[in-house]
């Protein structure tokens, strides 16, 4: 009977040690939480090498499986000492942030090793505010990267937990926190996408030839003045159109309305010839105004100025007041013998401003009543008017004089 005892307990441990040298290859296969396989996973076998010459245990280098989720790795063993040998082997396997292992022994196995990961295949469908499916957005989370097809669809093989999902699509990117804790993911995102129309024009409601960029990109100005931008994801696009050295820079919300009209108003305002009355002994001016054009900027709510001074040195600046479309009222101040010396200035929203200057003579000792006009042209091409009214006691002589208009730079 002990004869049979010491047989046993001798077989079973040859069965249970190795030969030293030992040298075997085994086939691994890695699945994920559905039990499909997972590829592009990636394997090691850690096993040992040899104790007697001091090169301890080794770890291959990175094999990553096939579509079936599987690979091949060799492993040979140099320990000489059959005392020293160790038949144990590690294999291990990671995808995306999982991990796992198993340890076995040499011939002690299955044929195919498997391990499955926490891994989990996620659908991302992707589509805009109308329900359209978007092609050609990228998703991104963790290390991987991955396209949506024609039908706003990707499958991406993913590792449980929570992470940040972003989509970029053209000039822009969305983006949430996810939670992967199934088998089966399924995230559905919505980007929505405006358009942009923009009109760029003069006052008198003809297109300019302008530079347009939109966030970045440059745009051709058809021959109508219309530059048109489909498909961006920006709700607030940054426009920049230049013409003539202005530059024009805003960001619409195209959430509210994705029709804009940019209009190049280089035409300063027109200051048609003043007209004097006296009353109450208080000299006193009419004058228009007007921005010409029929898409013009308009007069600014404080771009008309007068200032004033008399004959004495005394000089002020006064406020006109409107008294009708586009004409204005402004009192000058008392009645006062000898020159005064009078400008206007008109200024549009769009910064053109013109300026003119008049000479008024006031005679008080005068009691003749009548009016005269002379036209002249000036220098520069201007008109200069002399004009003579009479009115009770007073005389005055206007001499109207435009000196100076400039255009906004």
């Amino acid at each position: 009977m002990r004869h049979y005892l010491w047989l046993l307990l001798l077989t079973v441990a040859l069965f249970a040690t190795c030969p030293p040298q030992w040298d075997e290859t085994i086939t691994v296969q890695v699945l994920d939480s559905r039990g499909v396989p997972i590829p592009n996973a990636s394997v090691t076998a850690t096993y040992q090498l040899d104790v007697t010459t001091g090169k301890g245990y080794y770890t291959t280098p990175p094999v990553f499986t096939d579509s079936s989720g599987k690979v091949r790795i060799h492993m040979q063993n140099k320990e000489v000492v059959p005392e020293r040998v160790d038949c144990s082997f590690t294999v291990r396997a990671s995808y995306d942030n999982q991990k796992a292992a198993v340890t076995y022994e040499y011939q002690h196995h299955p044929h195919i090793i498997t391990l499955q990961l926490k891994v989990s295949a996620v659908d991302v469908t992707v589509f805009d505010q109308n329900g359209k499916p978007l092609k050609d957005v990228v998703v991104v989370i963790r290390n991987t990267t991955t396209k949506t097809d024609v039908n706003g669809k990707c499958r991406m093989l993913l590792g449980y937990g929570k992470d940040l999902m972003a989509l970029l699509y053209r000039d822009g990117h969305i983006g949430r926190e996810v939670e992967i804790n199934q088998p089966i993911t399924h995230l559905s995102f919505q980007f929505p996408i405006y358009s942009l129309t923009l009109r760029v024009l003069d006052e008198q409601g003809k297109a300019v030839p302008a530079e347009v960029t939109v966030n970045g990109v440059k745009y051709r100005v058809s021959e109508d003045g219309t530059v048109v931008v489909r498909e961006m994801v920006t709700r607030l696009p940054l426009v920049v159109v230049k013409y003539k050295g202005v530059v024009r820079q805003w960001r619409p919300d195209l959430s509210a309305r994705t029709d804009y009209t940019v209009v190049f108003d280089f035409t300063p305002p027109i200051i048609k010839q003043p007209q004097f009355v006296i009353e109450n002994n208080r000299v006193k001016m009419m004058f228009e105004v007007f921005d010409p054009g029929k898409m013009s900027s308009g007069i600014s709510p404080d771009g008309v100025v007068v200032s004033v001074r008399k004959s004495s040195g005394e000089s002020s600046e006064v406020t006109p007041y409107v008294v009708g479309a586009d004409t204005y009222k402004v009192d000058l101040g008392e009645v006062e013998a000898g020159i005064w010396l009078i400008t206007l200035k008109a200024q549009d929203e769009m910064g053109n401003w013109r300026q003119v200057k008049l000479k008024v003579f006031i005679n008080a000792k005068t009691e003749e009543s009548e009016t005269q006009h002379n036209s002249v042209q000036s220098s520069g091409g201007f008109p200069i008017w002399m004009l003579v009214i009479g009115g009770g006691v007073v005389l005055l002589v206007v001499v109207f004089v435009i000196l100076k208009s400039q255009d906004f730079i």
